[in-house]
């Protein structure tokens, strides 16, 4: 009879155990600041109910996000690059998950990739920017020129970029500068604004390998570019 008491006993203790450790434990709950944002804004996500530690795992929908810092309450992070709608930001933390709304913003300006062999340029990929759009308007024999169109062929846009195919280097004599011409395939990016009804883009070189002369290098289309 008294097994059977101590028992029971231990069953109780063990259930209250169970309830008071349930009741207990904080529900971890997260809230972001600001609230919306484009690819490459830094968010500041504040968590309640937990500590975060460094196995915390950040995701905007299905995408994770890079951590740039942390404390014991706070994660610091960077929107990865999505597309433009309404998201959620999922914290992972304490084997718990919470989750806060988050809006993907256009962005102001978006970085075009391409690439130019032999004067031809070719283009490459999209990527969302966060820095902001500064015109070129200059000019130098190591230059060239874009112009971007819409569909109805109307220019919307045009600047300057230093030719990727020619480096000012020091000269040897330490005197000045001297101008190295690249003849492989080179990668360049130009930073321009995120327009939605851009078309295609326009090259063209006015220096010492075309006598001066403005010669185009072709025109690229831009046709679902923006990611």
């Amino acid at each position: 009879m008294k097994r059977k008491s101590f028992i029971g006993m231990i069953t109780i203790l063990l259930v209250f155990s169970f309830i008071f450790d349930s009741c207990g434990k904080k529900t971890v709950s997260i809230s972001a600041y600001p609230q919306n944002g484009s690819a490459g804004d830094i968010i500041i996500i504040n968590v309640t109910g937990a500590k975060v530690t460094k196995d915390a795992e950040v995701r905007f929908g299905p995408d994770k996000a890079p951590v740039l810092e942390s404390t014991d309450s706070t994660l610091t992070v960077m929107v990865p690059p999505q597309n433009i709608q309404s998201k959620v930001i999922t914290v992972n933390i304490d084997k718990q998950s919470s989750e806060t709304p988050f809006q993907i913003d256009k962005p102001s300006t978006m970085r075009l990739w391409f690439s130019i062999k032999d004067n031809a340029v070719r283009f490459m990929e999209s990527q969302p920017s966060n820095q902001d759009f500064v015109q070129d308007n200059s000019y130098s024999p190591n230059k060239l020129m874009y112009e971007i169109t819409d569909d109805k062929g109307e220019s919307i846009a045009v600047g300057y970029i230093n030719d990727p195919l020619r480096l000012e280097v020091p000269s040897v004599d330490g005197k000045g500068f001297s101008n190295i011409e690249l003849k492989g395939e080179t990668k360049f990016d130009i930073n321009v604004p995120a327009l939605t009804n851009m078309n295609s883009i326009k090259f063209t070189a006015i220096n010492s390998s075309t006598d001066f002369k403005a010669k185009s290098l072709g025109e690229v289309s831009l046709k679902g570019y923006l990611k």
